[in-house]
């Protein structure tokens, strides 16, 4: 892909992500933007939860891999994992479970900086 489509790519998903585009149906809380530079290779933790509910919405980059590990060490198990494209929002949703700890993680085929939007929603 050319620079200049790269360019335009990350453009259009910043101003997604930023709300043009993306209002989520319902949340409790005001949703945040963050981003985070992750590095590739094995599974990337970008947000951790405990005892609380929480809607993180992912665009790119494409090719990423998302999604929710609840529980701790070998008794943790994965949920909701979703591959990116870079064009369809993918989103992922911390229920109940996160009693127990819950993690946002992200795997990446090489390093980037990941733009996503989140929205606390339980107590």
């Amino acid at each position: 892909m050319k620079l200049a489509a790269r360019i335009l790519v990350a453009g259009l998903a910043t101003a997604l992500l930023m709300g043009v585009a993306l209002a989520p149906e319902r949340a409790a809380a005001a949703d945040v933007v963050r981003e985070k530079c992750v590095s590739s290779g094995d599974w990337r933790t970008l947000e951790t939860f405990w005892n609380t509910t929480a809607t993180g919405w992912f665009q790119s980059p494409a090719g990423a891999e998302i999604r929710i590990k609840y529980g701790v060490g070998w008794l943790s198990v994965s949920r909701q994992r979703q591959t990116l494209d870079g064009y369809t929002l993918k989103s992922l949703q911390v229920g109940a479970w996160s009693k127990i700890g819950a993690r946002m993680q992200i795997r990446v085929p090489q390093s980037t900086c990941v733009t996503y939007r989140i929205a606390f929603e339980g107590p």
